[in-house]
C-alpha cells in the first residue's frame, strides 16, 4: 500500500511540473535566451577585454530581458483566460440556439401540422455554397439520429428547392420502399441526386417530400430550407405545408439561421 501511494504521490508530482512547464514555457524560453546571452556577454569581456561599461550592458539586457518576458507571460495567461471565458459563452449561446431552433421546429410539427410518428421536419443551414443539417424533430426518436451533416448544394429535394425560383420542391410519389426497394433507389437518384448507395442508408425512408427555402429577413438572402418528409402515402397538402413553411415559427429560422453559423 505504501508503495502504491509513492507511485500516486511521484505521478501527481510529476503532472504537476508539466503542468508548471506547460504554463510558463514562454517565460522559461525567455529566461534561458536572457541567461545565454547574458553569459555570451561575460565570455566574450574575458576573452576579450571588454570593459566594464560593455559587461555592465549585458548584465543590464539580461535583466531587462527578464522583466519583458514576465510581461510577456502575464499577458499570454491573460489572453488564455479571456479565450476560455469567450469560449465557454459561445458554447453556452449556441446551446440555447439549437434548443430554440428545435422548439420551433415541434411547434410546426405539432401544433401547426399534427405531425406522427411517421413524419419528420429538418431543417438545412445554407452556408459556404453547401448545406448543413442543423436540427431535426420527429415523434419517432429514431428519425432524429443526424448521421451526417455536410450536404452538396445540389442533394436531394432541398438541392432542388434551392434552385427553384419559387423556393420549393416537392414528390408525393415515390415508390414503396418496402414492396419494390430497388425502384425506389432509382426514383431517388435519377430525380433527386441521391446516389443508390446513399439511398440504402436511409433510416427513414420517406414515400413524400417537401421542401421550402427560408430568408433571413435582414437582407432577404436564403439562410436554409426546411424540408417535411412523411413514411406515409398521402399524407401530406402542399396548400398545408406551405402556410406552415410561412409561419411566424419558419420566419423566426430564417432569422436564427442568418444570426448564427450553426452548421460550423
Amino acid at each position: 500500500m505504501a508503495d502504491k501511494q509513492k507511485s500516486s504521490g511521484s505521478k501527481s508530482a510529476t503532472g504537476q511540473v508539466v503542468a508548471f512547464l506547460d504554463e510558463n514555457a514562454v517565460h522559461i524560453y525567455s529566461t534561458l535566451a536572457a541567461v545565454m546571452f547574458a553569459s555570451n556577454g561575460v565570455w566574450f569581456s574575458l576573452h576579450y577585454g571588454w570593459g566594464i561599461l560593455d559587461l555592465s550592458g549585458a548584465v543590464l539586457f539580461f535583466f531587462l530581458s527578464l522583466r519583458e518576458s514576465a510581461a510577456t507571460n502575464r499577458q499570454l495567461r491573460r489572453l488564455q483566460a479571456e479565450h476560455k471565458v469567450l469560449t465557454g459563452r459561445a458554447g453556452a449561446q449556441r446551446e440555447s440556439l439549437e434548443g430554440y431552433l428545435t422548439y420551433l421546429i415541434g411547434q410546426i410539427a405539432n401544433n401547426r401540422l399534427g405531425f406522427k410518428q411517421t413524419e419528420r421536419i429538418s431543417v438545412l443551414e445554407y452556408y459556404n455554397g453547401g448545406f448543413a443539417l442543423v436540427s431535426r424533430f420527429s415523434a419517432n426518436p429514431d428519425y432524429c439520429i443526424i448521421k451526417r451533416n455536410k450536404y452538396p448544394p445540389d442533394f436531394g429535394v432541398a438541392g432542388a428547392a434551392l434552385a427553384s425560383e419559387k423556393g420549393e420542391a416537392y414528390d408525393f410519389k415515390l415508390p414503396d420502399p418496402e414492396a419494390d426497394l430497388e425502384a425506389y433507389l432509382e426514383h431517388q437518384a435519377e430525380n433527386w441526386s441521391i446516389p443508390k448507395s446513399d439511398g440504402k442508408k436511409l433510416k427513414m425512408k420517406s414515400r413524400e417530400y417537401a421542401a421550402f427555402t427560408v430568408l433571413n429577413r435582414s437582407n432577404s438572402q436564403v439562410s436554409g430550407v426546411i424540408v417535411f418528409e412523411s413514411t406515409r402515402s398521402g399524407a401530406f397538402k402542399l396548400e398545408e405545408l406551405r402556410k406552415a413553411a410561412n409561419s411566424a415559427e419558419a420566419q423566426d429560422i430564417g432569422n436564427l439561421l442568418g444570426f448564427v453559423d450553426l452548421g460550423e
